[in-house]
């Protein structure tokens, strides 16, 4: 089975062709394209960052710089809730449900997103934001990262049709569900890592066996902080 494929409808090419434009005024020479990264955040809310609220508690300061610096669109909304519908309508300037992935079917996925071996996705003749800047001479290196495959013996993730029911089956196996623990923990500690970087405004090396800034006492120090009366780890 494929997804549904739709041709980009005149609106949306012309909003596509205003970012090239765009980037092409802003280019910082004649023989050398810009750098664009995209930022695509899970759960942010409109008031957690000082673009959109100067009195949010966690200082965002970079983001804000770039706001000011550059074009800031403050009547932009995502186009979908969850992960795998936002992100295709991101890369191709449609709603999800234009390009068959409002909700993947459950016999290809868990019903809302993909997962990593998942045989469902983007239709393959569907124009992406990607094949649009490469004209402008933007796009990725090394290009062999896209002809890239796993050997057999590379690190390869697990499969995990629907985590919920996976999470109730750990309980009733006594087996480590595919996000286990350790993975969780890691995956906390990123963010974590971050928003202590982005405080002390400085660089950090992490030591991730000890899980120990290495010569920085005032960021580890911050790595926990009292417990309240009764608590204890």
């Amino acid at each position: 089975m494929r997804p549904a494929h739709s041709t980009m409808n005149p609106s949306l090419s012309l909003t596509l062709a205003a970012v090239l434009t765009l980037l092409a005024a802003v280019a910082p020479a004649a023989d050398r394209s810009p750098n664009v990264v995209l930022i695509l955040c899970d759960n942010l809310g409109y008031g957690d960052i000082q673009v959109t609220n100067p009195a949010a508690k966690q200082p965002t300061p970079q983001l804000k710089r770039l706001a000011e610096e550059g074009t800031f669109f403050s009547h932009a909304y995502c186009a979908a809730t969850v992960c795998t519908p936002s992100r295709a309508a991101l890369q191709t300037g449609c709603y999800p449900r234009r390009v068959g992935l409002d909700r993947v079917p459950v016999e290809k996925g868990n019903g809302h997103v993909l997962t990593p071996v998942s045989k469902y996705g983007l239709h393959p003749d569907e124009i992406t934001l990607a094949e649009l800047l490469r004209p402008a001479g933007i796009w990725f290196e090394p290009e062999s990262l896209m002809r890239l495959k796993l050997k057999d013996d590379d690190l390869h993730l697990q499969e995990s049709k629907e985590h919920r029911a996976d999470f109730l089956n750990s309980i009733r196996t006594r087996k480590d569900p595919v996000s286990n623990v350790h993975a969780t923990h890691v995956a906390s500690y990123l963010g974590l890592i971050a928003e202590i970087a982005a405080r002390l405004e400085t660089k950090l090396k992490w030591d991730p066996k000890k899980e120990q800034f290495i010569g920085n006492d005032e960021a580890n120090q911050r790595l926990s902080r009292p417990m309240h009366n009764g608590w204890k780890l």
